[in-house]
Order: structure tokens, then sequence, then C-alpha cells
């Protein structure tokens, strides 16, 4: 009996602490000021897709024919600043450019 009491409380803590980290996982995405920066500059401008590689902290984007490159370099550059990420680069390509 007291082997499957230690089981189950085994099991309940595991399951609990399992819960706890993906939700705490799932909130720390959601305060990512990378993340918040993405989503501003596709709400902002026409942008097709945007991708983050960390491993050399590039930001690309693929933006519509219309938008300004400029403008848009300028709107992220200026987030980044504000949110102490000034280490990315930024690629931004239009739209065409991928057009087969």
């Amino acid at each position: 009996m007291k082997k499957l009491l230690f089981s189950l409380f085994a099991f309940l803590l595991l399951s609990s602490a399992l819960v706890f980290s993906i939700s705490f996982a799932n909130q720390q995405d959601e305060n990512d000021p990378l993340l918040e920066i993405l989503e501003t500059t596709r709400e902002q401008y026409d942008v097709e897709a945007h991708m983050v590689q960390t491993e050399d902290a590039t930001l690309y984007f693929v933006i519509g024919e219309e938008e300004d490159r400029t403008d848009v370099r300028n709107f992220v550059e200026l987030n980044l600043k504000s949110n102490d990420l000034e280490e990315y680069s930024i690629i931004i390509e239009k739209e065409s450019d991928y057009e087969f």
C-alpha cells in the first residue's frame, strides 16, 4: 500500500512539474520582445514572411512590392534598439525576389 501511495504521489508531482514547465515556457514566449517586434512589423507593413535565425542573430523579412525596404528597416531597427536587441542584423527582400 505504501508503494502504491508513493508511486501515485511521485506521478502527481512529476505531472505537476511538467504542466508548470510547459505553461512557463509558453508565458515566456508571449512576453518575448523579439516576437512582439515581428508581429508589430507584420501589422504595420505588408510582410509576407519573417524568420529569426538565432545562430547568427539575423532577422529575415519578405515584404510586398508596395513596401519600401528602408521604411521597414528603420521601423525594425528602432524597435530593436528600444528593446536592447541591436545585435540582430536585418535582411529584407521583396516578394518578387522569390517568384518562380
